[in-house]
């Protein structure tokens, strides 16, 4: 499958609306075998978003199989993280004020259970709280504010980096 279109996802349930989307995609899946369900399918995934960032997968994936497995890796290259500032506004009461992120996937499951990581790096991300409000309840929750806790985290060149297994 390829296409040159956007395709868009309008989440109208933040204010402002958050509007996400992909240009320029190719994915990419050969040896499926539907009768032999635990065979495995190479599968290849690029994208780029609608502001520029790329997304590249590359694995295989056990599609039909009675729980699924898949095996991949990937990258996420230069999401400005601005556009998801009214999804932050909503869930936390916060908005990105900027902040570009990468990402190295390493996507792992064996039937049906996942076991994967997610190496993050933040590079100048910056929030900051709707209101006072807003700022006074996430501050309860952390324990102490978070731009102090987010200032824990940086690196001396204003990056912050994480390790996430899932």
């Amino acid at each position: 499958v390829s296409s040159d279109k956007e395709i868009t996802l309008t989440d109208n349930s933040t204010e402002p609306a958050t509007k996400v989307g992909l240009q320029s995609l190719i994915f990419d899946i050969s040896d499926i075998y539907t009768e032999k369900p635990d065979s495995e399918s190479p599968f290849k995934l690029a994208a780029k978003t609608l502001l520029h960032s790329t997304i590249d997968i590359e694995g295989k994936v056990k599609p039909f199989a009675e729980k699924i497995s898949f095996d991949a890796d990937g990258k996420l290259k230069g999401f400005d993280l601005r556009a998801a500032s009214p999804a932050t506004k909503k869930a936390i009461g916060h908005i990105i004020k900027s902040g570009q992120l990468d990402a190295d996937l390493k996507l792992l499951a064996v039937d049906g259970v996942l076991d994967s990581n997610i190496g993050l790096s933040l590079y100048h991300f910056n929030i900051k709280a709707s209101s006072k409000a807003d700022a006074d309840k996430l501050n309860k929750k952390f324990g102490m504010p978070l731009n102090q806790t987010l200032v824990l985290l940086r690196d001396k060149d204003d990056s912050i980096h994480l390790d996430i297994p899932i």
